[in-house]
Parts: structure tokens; sequence; C-alpha cells
């Protein structure tokens, strides 16, 4: 006799949780699938492994007795695999702030679940973290774009909100400096235009722009400027407040390559990531 492993792996969940649909969800799968393979398996063994009706789920007893029999060792086949996922040197890229913020802690806890051995976590913009994950340089990316691309997709795991900050003792009658991420930030001059009035908004003059929220916040520090951050980099700065602000403004999302879903342990992987993300 010479049985389909995944029919085994099949049996097992569904012989423990005694529920078609739990099992389909548990194996990435559908209801249907789980039917099909389980009769395959009866046909095999020559008898049934469970009863049936419209309400329950229970085995057999020689369905009760198989699994007795074949649970130890299934168990000790999926530890073994296990073992073998958590070597996985998992490359992972992240927009800044977001990620120190939400992604390290995420690694960190799939890391003391065993889910990853270690990881490899670099630091870039969106645009170039998109292109490398899509070269496969990287597995897996948290940005606050959603590729276009069809091979990529993209799960969204929070919301972040968006801050106008400036020095606490600004004069409303001095013309405000403005530093922005970019040259013709139109994350900046969106939220300006939506937030703030156009008395507020004709004094202001972007005298630089700087590639880091950090930095930004440094310069309105010591240099009594303005800048727009997402709120996930404002740091709470004694120096600084808040003037507009706007919660939920933007997704942060997980995005990966599709055919890096296709694996099922590669997919687990990335549903684990999201719910310690969420």
């Amino acid at each position: 006799m010479n049985i389909n492993l995944n029919y085994i792996e099949v049996f097992c969940h569904l012989g423990q949780n005694l529920n078609f649909s739990q099992t389909a969800r548990e194996l990435n799968t559908s209801q249907p699938a789980i039917s099909r393979k389980i009769k395959l398996l009866e046909d095999e063994l020559g008898y049934e492994l469970f009863v049936r009706s419209n309400k329950t789920t229970s085995l057999t007893t020689k369905g009760q007795a198989f699994l007795d029999q074949v649970l130890p060792s299934f168990n000790t086949i999926s530890g073994a695999i296990q073992n073998k996922v958590q070597k996985i040197n998992l490359k992972v890229g992240s927009i800044f702030e977001a990620g120190e913020k939400f992604l390290l802690p995420a690694l960190s806890e799939l890391h003391d679940r065993k889910n990853i051995g270690h990881f490899d976590l670099v630091f870039d913009s969106a645009m170039k973290l998109i292109e490398k994950l899509q070269a496969g340089e990287l597995d897996i990316i948290m940005t606050h774009i959603i590729p276009t691309q069809k091979s990529l997709t993209a799960f969204e795991v929070c919301r972040d909100g968006t801050y106008l900050v400036g020095p606490i003792n600004e004069k409303s009658s001095e013309n405000r400096k403005l530093v922005t991420y970019r040259k013709e930030d139109l994350y900046t001059e969106k939220f300006l235009t939506r937030s703030v009035g156009k008395t507020w908004r004709s004094k202001f003059e972007v005298i630089g722009c700087v590639n880091s929220h950090k930095a930004m916040l440094t310069l309105c520090e010591i240099g009594g400027l303005f800048c727009v951050v997402p709120s996930s980099s404002f740091n709470n700065s004694k120096m600084l407040k808040i003037y507009k602000k706007k919660e939920s403004s933007h997704g942060i999302y997980i995005c990966v390559r599709q055919n890096y879903l296709e694996n099922r342990d590669t997919k687990n992987l990335i549903l684990e990531l999201i719910d310690c993300l969420k």
C-alpha cells in the first residue's frame, strides 16, 4: 500500500478538530478538497474513517485506531519540517520609521516563536523596495504604497496618520519655514491643501528637503521649522507641537511576490507576520 502523505496530513488535522471547514482553513485549501482526499484515503484503506452528518463529524472505531497509530509519527515529521523552516534566512525590506516602530517588534516576536531562525532587514525608500522585491532581492517589504505590478500582492496591516508639526512658540505673524522629504513633495502638498486654510498655507516657504523623517524633525527642533510627517515618525518632542493632524490618512502594507505565496510554509509565515503586526 502506497498512501499519499498529504492524505495523512489532512486526516490528522481533521481527526483532531473534527471540522471540515476548520481543516480547510488550517491547510489553506477548500472544503471539497479536504473531503476528496479523505475519500481517497478511505478507498486506499478499505474502510470509513469518519461518520458524517449535517451537523457533526466523528471518527469511526477504525478511524480512531488509525489516528492513534499515525498521529505520533505525523507529529514527529511535522516537527522535523518545522525545524527546517526555522532556519530560513528571511530577507526583509522596509520604509524607515514605520519599519522601526512596527516591523522590528513583529520580526522579533516571530523569532521568539521560532517561526524564523534569523532575518536580514534593510531600510530604503518605498520605490526602491518595490524594485528589489520584484527582482527577488527581498522576500517581504513593508511600505505605504500599494505596488501596481500584477506579480506583487499587498496586505494592509495598519493605518497611519499624518501630522503637521512645528515649534512650540511659533508666532502667527511670521512666515513659516518648511522642510520636506523630497522636492515637489506631493505628500506634504496634499496634506497642507486639505488641512490648513489658504491664509496659513500662503505663509509656508519650503527651504529644503531631507529624505529622513527623523532628520526633518531634528531640523524643526533646532531651526524652528515646520514639517509634515507620518504620525508613526513623530517622537513626541517637548520642543515641537502638532498643529494639524489627520488620523488614519494612509495604509501601511506588507508586500510579497505572488509566487512566494504559492508555497504553503511561506504563505503561513506571511500570515503569522501580518497577525503580529495587527
